[in-house]
């Protein structure tokens, strides 16, 4: 009877191991484990894309400043170049005045609005109205006023009551 006992509390010892076993095997296995797992990798993925795009564009800005640095760099070394050409080897006071840097080269005068263009008076420009003037109305009536080819329709109507 020992042994029947040992067996007994062997197999109720591996049942349980087994079904523990079992239960871990279901649940790592699972579909929707497996599907958890290849997001997570997929996103640990994009998110490594993502860092290194950032790193490309970051990369990509910096060059592209130094780049308009030195072009900077190298327009101010031509333009001095220039300058000091211009001074040394021409006479006239007018070029040497035009090519030195002061703010009112770098900055151009625009000519006057008002004293270069002339006036819509003098040109005969007259802004369209959205209303029926005095003037209109005496002789019309505009088309935005009230009597607006009434006048014609009046006479009309008194011209065949006259020949009535």
């Amino acid at each position: 009877m020992e042994s029947t006992a040992f067996d007994w509390i062997s197999y109720g010892i591996t049942f349980v191991l087994g079904s523990l076993i079992g239960a871990l095997l279901t649940l790592w296995l699972k579909p929707a484990n497996k599907k958890s797992r290849q997001l997570e990798k997929q996103l640990q993925e994009n998110e490594q894309k993502q860092t290194e795009y950032q790193d490309q564009v970051s990369n990509h800005f910096q060059e592209t400043a130094e780049l308009v640095a030195d072009l900077t760099h190298q327009y101010k070394k031509v333009y001095d170049h220039l300058s000091t050409g211009a001074q040394k080897l021409c006479p006239d006071e007018l070029i040497t005045q035009q090519l030195t840097l002061s703010e009112s080269a770098a900055t151009p005068e625009l000519p006057d609005v008002e004293t270069s263009e002339k006036s819509d008076e003098e040109i005969g420009f007259e802004m369209p109205k959205d209303y029926a003037s005095d003037l209109d109305k005496k002789k019309q009536g505009g088309t935005l006023s009230e009597d607006y080819g009434l006048q014609s329709k009046r006479d009309s109507c008194l011209d065949e009551e006259k020949t009535s």
